[in-house]
This record gives C-alpha cells, sequence and structure tokens, in this order.
C-alpha cells in the first residue's frame, strides 16, 4: 500500500531540533510546519489542522502536556507523538491516557522517527479509506 505524504506539526521549544527535525522530514517529502510553544502550536494546529504533530513535553508557556486535551478536541483526527529530553514512566502513562500514539525519547534516532511517521500515515490512510 502506498503511504501519501502528510502534514507533519513540530511543536518544540528547541529551534536547532526543531529545524533539523522539519528539514529531515521534507526531504522525504512532508510538508512541515515549525512552532517554538505550546500555544503557537496550539494556534497554528486549529488553523490547519496536521496530520500528526511531534510535541514537546516540557516548553515555556505552556508544554505538550498542557496543550495535549485542546490538540485532541480540536484536531481530532490527528495523531500525536510526544517527544521528550526528560521522560519519565509517568508522564509516559499519562500521555498514553491521554491518546497519543507514541511517546519518543530524545535524543531521537531518525530513522526510527521516519518509520513511526510511516507506519501513523499508513494507519491514517487506511482509516481514511474505511470511512
Amino acid at each position: 500500500m502506498s503511504v501519501s505524504p502528510g502534514r507533519i506539526l513540530i511543536i518544540d521549544d528547541e529551534t536547532l531540533f526543531r529545524e533539523d527535525l522539519a528539514v529531515l522530514l521534507r526531504e522525504e517529502g512532508y510538508d512541515c510546519a515549525t512552532a517554538p510553544d505550546g500555544e503557537e502550536g496550539l494556534r497554528q494546529a486549529r488553523e490547519n489542522p496536521p496530520d500528526i504533530i511531534f510535541c514537546d513535553i516540557l516548553m515555556p508557556r505552556r508544554g505538550g502536556m498542557q496543550i495535549l486535551e485542546d490538540l485532541r478536541l480540536h484536531c481530532p483526527g490527528t495523531c500525536i507523538l510526544m517527544i521528550t529530553a526528560h521522560g519519565s514512566l509517568q508522564t509516559a502513562v499519562a500521555a498514553f491516557q491521554q491518546g497519543v500514539a507514541d511517546y519518543i525519547l530524545k535524543p531521537l534516532v531518525f530513522e526510527d522517527v521516519l518509520h513511526k511517521v510511516r507506519r501513523v500515515s499508513a494507519h491514517r490512510d487506511l482509516e481514511r479509506k474505511v470511512a
């Protein structure tokens, strides 16, 4: 089955990380937008819901766990992947209980990230075909 590239939003306060990930995903054919914090990410997601969101857990203003409910409300069809450099079992469990598709620890291994994006995209495409 061929997987169509989708729109990805990367919400992370680390500029270099955020932009490097966007460049790598763009090279794979994905349309990537970026946001430096939860408030801006939430605004962008509301205006143009992406297919996939990478969202850092700890950020200034509102972090990933604080905007997760709003993201789920305003972008119900969006797959959310939480990313963090400060992972804990408690945070991972809370994220999965709130419906995230995956919980990824930094530093990221790009091939693993790409595999997750392809898996999520294939699942999304299959859901659309069934609907």
